[in-house]
C-alpha cells in the first residue's frame, strides 16, 4: 500500500492539518508515502491538473512500483 497525498493551500473544504496528520501516521507506519501541498490551489481545482503534478505522480509511482 502506498499513498500521495496532495493538497490545495488555500482549500476552505478540509483542513491542512487532516492531511499531515495522514501523512504523518503513515510515515510513522512505515507505509511509503508523499504530501504535497499545492501553493494557491483551492479543493480540487485546476491547479491539480498542471503537467508538474502529473510528473509527480509519474515518478512516485515509477519509485514505487518497480
Amino acid at each position: 500500500m502506498l499513498f500521495l497525498i496532495f493538497f490545495g493551500s488555500e482549500d476552505k473544504v478540509a483542513p491542512v492539518r487532516d492531511s499531515e496528520r495522514l501523512y504523518d501516521e503513515l510515515a510513522e507506519k512505515h507505509v511509503p508515502a508523499d504530501l504535497y501541498i499545492l501553493k494557491g490551489a483551492e479543493h480540487m481545482d485546476v491547479k491539480f491538473l498542471q503537467p508538474q503534478v502529473f510528473k509527480i505522480i509519474e515518478d512516485f509511482l515509477a519509485e514505487h512500483l518497480k
